[in-house]
């Protein structure tokens, strides 16, 4: 409208670009504005296998070969040590494996260690359990104290991942974002506007900022939009509704466009000058910023008491009913093979 002189000039949000200016006139910027990735606040991870999660698969995997490897060991240089030692104790395989398991647990130890080369081993494993039980808890108490959410999409390079998710990007439509995206030559830009070329215009971009934050709401959508409207709508639905990516891109500053020669520009221009030096401009942006109604449920909730529930202890409660149901398994084999031997149970005392 200012570039076909309907109007004299237009007050509003109006990033300043190139090819807006081969048209019309800006005024000094009175804004400086970065684009943000809005998404829908990452959901909470499941905490059922949390009693899991203070190691990765590969330390468990080599933490349980290690406890089966020490049993044998230690069984073997008891046994050669009791050959020249004369010894009356006659040590054993099965209870070595069990007292190995027992340190695991810090459930104490009831081997007799008559030789150093014994003693050595049961030192060294004894460090070595202490290691692994100290960082366990430690890392145990702070995964449950601490929730754990979903990978958040915090920036340009996340966009691909999130598309194969299911996720579609948008912004709105005609907007400076929108150029600055399809004169991308390369790079991420030149992908991410790819993605725009391959999805529906009518999901990739929106009539305006409201239609695109809702649409993150209701569905699994990412909008570009200014980093301003990160306050407007944390003030309206609070810190749990929304997320805002880290990453900031695209700078741009914000001026009022004026019919090209128009000698108002200047004036404008000195104008707003003042009002900035004054910190009359922040004091009007935070009135606007302070008149978006606060949603009851935005308003901060006191701080709950932390306490472990039937939730976090999932996994402990399946590896016990496990265990049960392997004993079981044996006990049942153990009796099919004594009776297999034409022997009969006696279960009196």
């Amino acid at each position: 409208m200012v570039a076909r002189r309907e109007v004299t000039f237009g007050a509003g949000t109006i990033a300043v670009t190139r090819e807006r200016e081969r048209v019309v006139d800006f005024t000094g910027p009175y804004m400086v504005s970065r684009t943000l990735l809005f998404s829908r606040f990452p959901k909470e991870k499941n905490r059922a296998l949390a009693v899991l999660s203070p190691y990765q698969f590969q330390v468990w995997v080599s933490f349980a070969t290690t406890v089966l490897f020490m049993g044998p060991v230690a069984y073997l240089v008891s046994l050669l040590t009791s050959k020249y030692l004369a010894s009356d104790v006659k040590p054993s395989l099965q209870w070595y494996s069990f007292n190995m398991f027992r340190n695991m647990a810090n459930q104490g130890n009831y081997i007799e260690a008559e030789s150093w080369p014994t003693r050595f081993i049961l030192f060294t494993w004894y460090f070595f359990c202490v290691i692994y039980s100290v960082l366990y808890s430690g890392v145990l108490t702070a995964v449950l104290a601490v929730p754990s959410y979903e990978t958040p999409i915090d920036s340009l390079t996340d966009l691909p991942r999130a598309t194969k998710e299911g996720f579609t990007i948008g912004m709105v439509g005609g907007t400076s974002n929108e150029e600055f995206f399809k004169a991308a030559k390369e790079g991420i830009y030149k992908q991410i506007w790819d993605i725009f070329k391959n999805q529906d215009y009518s999901t990739s971009f929106t009539s305006g900022i409201e239609e695109g934050m809702k649409r993150v709401l209701q569905e699994k959508y990412v909008f570009f939009a200014g980093e301003n409207f990160k306050r407007v709508y944390t003030r309206r639905f609070g810190n749990k509704k929304y997320y805002f990516s880290r990453d900031k891109f695209f700078r741009v500053y914000v001026g009022f466009p004026f019919q090209s020669g128009s000698p108002l520009t200047a004036t404008f221009t000195h104008f707003l000058l003042r009002l900035q030096e004054t910190g009359i401009m922040d004091k009007w942006i935070e009135d606007v910023f302070r008149k978006v109604p606060l949603d009851p449920s935005a308003r901060r909730e006191e701080t709950k008491t932390f306490s472990i529930t039937l939730n976090h202890l999932q996994a402990g409660f399946y590896l016990f009913v496990m265990g049960l149901l392997v004993a079981f398994v044996v006990l049942l084999f153990e009796v099919l093979m004594f009776y297999s031997k034409g022997k009969r149970l006696n279960l009196t005392y």
